[in-house]
């Protein structure tokens, strides 16, 4: 679980860095067209989601 949320989290910078350099990660690599909000907001919540895995997974961890 620890990984898949690593993985969003670079998704996310991917995607906010891309948006400051004109390179729409969503539509050329996924091939979605993301509009209105969810274009504005999508790094922080896939990044968010990844946050929320990796500590998810931590807390597994150390229950063990």
């Amino acid at each position: 679980m620890k990984i898949l949320g690593y993985i969003l989290i670079v998704v996310g910078v991917v995607d906010f860095g891309g948006s400051f350099v004109g390179f729409d990660l969503w539509l050329e690599v996924f091939g979605i067209n993301l509009t209105g909000i969810l274009y504005q907001f999508s790094a922080l919540i896939v990044g968010g989601i990844g946050y929320a895995l990796v500590s998810a997974g931590s807390q597994e961890t150390e229950q063990e």
